[in-house]
């Protein structure tokens, strides 16, 4: 071990075979060196002994719970009892105990006398008021001096006496907090075990991508939230900031929701973890979603009604023209909130090109099936947040909340979207209507 020294002196006793033995010495030569930087080297040479376990029997890390509860009830008695010696002291030491001392000698006095002197005592005492400026400013300089440098004094004594008192009440605070820090420990140690098992195996369920290098990744950022939730917990319940209790049980209480979380989602067989989740999302939410694809079948069962489906394409085209007409683009703030975000219009026609779609995906003309691929889908522009709520609630919000105007917003980007949408599926269906009679594929 080196241990480094700045700025000192060091001293040393010369040995009796460095002194001079012909000469008759009584002093014992030392040596005096100044420095203004210095390394000693210390020798250290455990041999790999094991320590004693005696040694860590009588610290807090090395007793059992039977042990660490004792020591807190001992501890914490004789923190009571410091408390209490100190709190008399200074309330002996104190002004008021001087004017209860005075005046309960005044009440003795005047219960000793007999009953004709306590008639003649007034019912009410007059109070001196002294003013303490005025008798300061009467004395001479010299006086005035003295008074200032015994009351610094007496200031500086009792103000050394009561960080004396407080270091002293302070370490067997500490020793209490360390002593209930490690009893809460031997519980939140294990508590923490399981809670990463119930992390950890919903994990492994959840995420299906990446092979090992993603779920150690996510692990180790896990336990790194962990590692600093923990210790800082333990630094407040150590320096006495939080109960023990608190502080121990913080990253338990942080990451315990989080457990409960991931397994219901492992059970529910949840794409959390899925970046194409979010990818989707984020395309949907700007309006570049995946295209349609419609693939020519290798067995039909049975083939389109063609003649059917004439009178629902046309339908449809009609339908989609209504709309564009009756739904601009803009809509008013309160009559969007009034509907509570829906556009149950745009959900039938959603609905209608589906069913269309899943009709002539029966179909063996390669053209016909190519052209179905640019109906978009249409879904997802309904407000999500007001989905479940009626019109009077949903105006509140958008008029009390700050979300209203953001969420209007989006709802009206949306808009744009789906007005482009419906276009498509008014073009397309057009198409389609011209392809099915110049294919003649209708029943003559």
């Amino acid at each position: 071990l080196v241990l480094s020294l700045f700025n000192g002196e060091s001293f040393e006793n010369v040995g009796k075979s460095q002194a001079n033995t012909t000469q008759a010495r009584t002093a014992v030569p030392y040596r005096r060196e100044s420095f203004s930087s210095k390394d000693i080297l210390i020798e250290f040479d455990a041999n790999f002994n094991r320590t004693d376990e005696s040694f860590m029997q009588n610290q807090y890390m090395g007793k059992n719970l039977k042990d660490l509860q004792t020591s807190i009830d001992s501890m914490g008695v004789r923190l009571d009892s410091i408390k209490d010696v100190n709190a008399k002291s200074i309330y002996d030491a104190s002004y008021v105990k001087t004017l209860k001392s005075l005046r309960a000698k005044k009440e003795s006095e005047a219960e000793g006398q007999p009953d004709e002197q306590q008639e003649k005592l007034p019912v009410i005492t007059p109070i001196i008021q002294l003013d303490f400026d005025s008798l300061y400013l009467a004395q001479a300089a010299s006086s005035q001096a003295a008074l200032l440098g015994r009351a610094k004094s007496s200031i500086e004594n009792i103000k050394t006496d009561y960080y004396f008192r407080a270091a002293t009440v302070g370490d067997e605070a500490y020793k209490v907090r360390r002593h209930l820090t490690e009893w809460h420990k031997k519980f939140t140690v294990s508590f923490a075990c399981i809670m990463f098992f119930f992390i950890g195996a919903p994990l492994g369920a959840i995420i299906r991508k990446g092979g090992l290098g993603v779920p150690v990744v996510i692990s180790v950022i896990l336990f790194i939230f962990y590692y600093i939730i923990d210790n800082m917990g333990f630094k407040m319940a150590r320096d006495g900031v939080w109960d023990a209790w608190e502080g121990m049980w913080l990253s338990s209480v942080v990451l315990t929701p989080m457990g409960i979380f991931l397994t219901y989602k492992a059970v529910k067989d949840s794409v959390i973890l899925n970046a194409d989740t979010y990818v989707n999302a984020l395309k949907n939410l700007i309006g570049k979603r995946e295209g349609r694809k419609v693939e020519r079948k290798e067995v039909i069962i049975y083939t389109p009604d063609y003649e059917a489906t004439l009178p629902q394409l046309e339908k449809l085209v009609e339908e989609s023209t209504t709309y564009l007409t009756n739904h601009k683009r803009w809509i008013n703030y309160l009559t969007f909130w009034k509907q509570g975000g829906k556009d149950n219009t745009a959900e039938l026609l959603a609905q209608d090109t589906e069913n269309i779609v899943e009709e002539l995906s029966n179909s063996d003309q390669n053209l016909l099936l190519n052209k179905l691929m640019d109906y978009p889908v249409i879904g997802g522009y309904n407000n999500k947040l007001s989905k479940h709520i009626n019109g009077k609630l949903a105006l509140a919000i958008g008029i009390f909340f700050p979300l209203g105007l953001p969420i209007y917003l989006l709802a009206t980007y949306q808009r744009k979207l789906l007005r482009h949408d419906i276009v498509m599926v008014q073009k397309t269906s057009k198409e389609l209507i011209n392809m099915i009679y110049s294919l003649h594929l209708l029943k003559k």
